[in-house]
C-alpha cells in the first residue's frame, strides 16, 4: 500500500498556499513537521509535511518525495495547530502563519562547492574566464573551495565583479573542468563568550569600550549576546576586540541540566501567598484556567511567578514567561537563571538566528524546562507546557504589526486551553479588555495592594487644571508641580 503526506512547498510567494500530496519512498516513517526535498514542475525545493501518513486513493498518479532533509524537525502537532490558529484568526495563510513558528534556520542551508578536475585547463580554451581565476582554482584550491568563499577571495575579485565570475565558474562547469557539488550544511553549535585582557586595558579609547570591559570584568566572562542585551552594539564590542582589551572565547555549547530550584530566600506576603496557592491549585486541577494578577509595582509579582512555576516544574511540567522585549535586561533573565539553572532558556533579540534554532530544539529535545523571552517565545516547541506567564501584558509590544499579526496573549490562550494549562497575565495597570473580563468573572482576580517591601506608596495629589486656568494659571503646569 502506498504511503502519501501532505507537504506545504516553500516557495517565494504568498499566492499559492495550496499543500500537494506526494508518495513516501521505502523507509522510516514521516512525522508532522519533517523537513523534505519535493519535484515541483521542473525543480527540486523543500517544503514541510503538514500531515501523518495515509494511503493513498486509487487511481492517484503521485510524484516521489526526493529526500528527507538530514535536519532537525521544523515543528511539531502541537506548532501546526497553533499556526492554524494564527491563520484563522488573523486572515493569513498558513505558510505566513508558520512564518512565525518556523525559525529560518530550521530550513537546509544548501552550500555550493566546486573541485578542479584534472590537470589545469588552457587559457585559450576559455576566453570568457579571467585566467587570473583559473590560476587561482587550480594551485590555491586543487582539492575545491566553496563558491561564496571564491567570490570573496580578494584574488578573485580582481579578476571581475559577482556576475563575471558566477559566468566564468559556470563555463568551467559546463567544460566539466570543475565539479560542481552540492550539499546541506550542518553548523555545530557554538558559546560565544567574552574576558577582559589586563595587558590590554591601556588601549581602551572611548567611554562605551570603557563601560563594556568594566561590566565584563565585574562578571568574570560573559556571553556575548548578553552583552548585547545589556545594550552594547556589536561595533563597541568589535572595537573592545580590536583594542585587544577583551578576547572572544568560542567553544562548543555544552547544556549541563541540572534539577536543582533555588527559589529567592524571601517569605511571601500575606497577599503573594494567597495568589501563589490559587494558581497552584488551578495547576494541580489539570483543566484550563485564567489569572489577572493586579499588583501595584513593587508589589512582588515576580516571585509569585517563581513560585507558580517551581510548582509546575515540582510536577514534572513546563513553562513559558513572556516579558516585554524592552524588559528582557540580564538582571530580568539572571532572576530566572539563579532560580532554575541551565533548565532556561532565554530567548531575545540580541541571540543569532542559529542561537535561537539551537535553544528551539533544546527544548523540543526536553533539554529545557523554561523559556523566558519577548512575544515569539509563545511559539517555542516545549512539550508538556502547563503555565504561561505573561508579564506587563498590556504592553503594545505583544502585538506584531507585520504578517503575521497575532497578539502573544490570544495565542497564549489558545496554547493553554488545548493543553488543559495556566494562563497568568500579570501588569500593574493592565489593559482595559483584561480588567473588564476579570470583573465580568472570565478571569480570576489576584490582587497585590502593597509593596513586597513594606514601603510607603508616594503620595498623589490630583490638580483640577480647569479650575487653576479660571484662577488665571496659563502655565502647561500647575503651581503646586512648578
Amino acid at each position: 500500500m502506498e504511503r502519501v503526506v501532505e507537504v506545504l512547498v516553500q516557495i517565494a510567494t504568498s499566492k499559492f498556499d495550496r499543500p500537494l500530496s506526494y508518495r513516501v519512498p521505502d523507509g522510516p516513517t514521516l512525522r508532522v513537521g519533517d523537513v523534505v526535498r519535493v519535484p515541483l514542475g521542473n525543480r527540486d525545493v523543500f517544503g514541510f509535511v503538514i500531515s501523518a501518513e495515509h494511503p493513498s486513493t486509487a487511481g492517484m498518479k503521485l510524484r516521489d518525495i526526493t529526500e528527507r532533509a538530514g535536519v532537525e524537525r521544523a515543528f511539531d502537532e502541537e506548532g501546526l495547530e497553533l499556526a492554524r490558529f494564527v491563520a484563522q484568526s488573523t486572515v493569513c495563510t498558513l505558510r505566513e502563519a508558520l512564518s512565525a513558528i518556523v525559525l529560518s534556520a530550521a530550513l537546509p542551508r544548501v552550500v555550493e562547492r566546486v573541485v578542479p578536475q584534472g590537470a589545469r585547463p588552457a587559457t585559450e580554451r576559455f576566453a570568457d574566464v579571467p585566467e587570473r581565476l583559473i590560476a587561482l582554482l587550480w594551485s590555491d584550491f586543487p582539492d575545491g573551495v566553496l563558491v561564496a568563499s571564491l567570490l570573496r577571495h580578494p584574488e578573485a575579485r580582481r579578476a571581475g565583479d559577482r556576475r563575471k565570475l558566477l559566468a566564468a565558474v559556470g563555463s568551467l562547469v559546463r567544460a566539466r573542468a570543475l565539479l560542481r557539488v552540492r550539499s546541506i550544511e550542518r553548523p555545530s553549535m557554538m558559546r560565544r563568550t567574552i574576558r577582559v585582557l589586563v595587558p590590554g586595558l591601556g588601549t581602551i579609547r572611548g567611554r562605551s569600550v570603557e563601560r563594556l570591559v568594566h561590566a565584563v570584568a565585574d562578571a568574570g566572562e560573559m556571553l556575548r549576546a548578553d552583552a548585547v542585551l545589556a545594550g552594547f552594539s556589536d561595533a563597541v564590542i568589535r572595537r573592545a576586540l580590536a583594542a585587544d582589551a577583551i578576547r572572544e572565547i568560542v567553544r562548543p555549547l555544552d547544556r549541563q541540566r541540572t534539577h536543582a530550584v533555588r527559589l529567592p530566600d524571601l517569605t511571601p506576603t500575606a497577599e503573594q501567598a494567597v495568589a501563589i496557592a490559587a494558581i497552584g491549585t488551578a495547576v494541580e486541577a489539570n483543566t484550563f484556567g485564567q489569572f489577572l494578577l493586579h499588583g501595584i509595582t513593587g508589589s512582588g509579582k515576580t516571585l509569585v511567578y517563581l513560585h507558580a512555576i517551581a510548582r509546575v516544574l515540582a510536577r514534572g511540567g513546563k513553562a513559558i514567561l513572556l516579558v516585554p522585549e524592552i524588559a528582557l535586561t540580564p538582571q530580568t533573565a539572571a532572576r530566572f537563571t539563579s532560580a532554575f539553572g541551565d533548565r532556561v532558556a532565554v530567548l531575545h533579540s540580541a541571540l543569532s538566528e542559529r542561537a535561537r534554532f539551537d535553544a528551539w530544539q533544546a527544548a523540543a529535545r526536553g533539554e529545557i524546562d523554561v523559556v523566558v523571552g519577548a512575544r515569539s517565545a509563545i511559539f517555542v516547541p516545549l512539550p508538556d507546557v502547563r503555565i504561561v506567564v505573561i508579564d506587563e501584558e498590556h504592553e503594545a509590544s505583544y502585538r506584531q504589526d507585520t504578517i503575521p499579526r497575532y497578539h502573544a496573549v490570544e495565542v497564549a490562550r489558545e496554547r493553554m486551553r488545548r493543553a488543559g494549562g495556566v494562563l497568568v497575565l500579570g501588569s500593574a495597570t493592565p489593559s482595559l479588555e483584561t480588567y473588564a473580563r476579570a470583573k465580568a468573572g472570565r478571569y480570576a482576580l489576584l490582587e497585590l495592594h502593597a509593596r513586597a517591601t513594606a514601603q510607603a506608596l508616594p503620595t498623589v495629589e490630583i490638580i483640577d487644571m480647569a479650575q487653576a486656568f479660571v484662577a488665571g494659571t496659563r502655565r502647561a503646569l500647575s503651581t503646586r508641580v512648578v
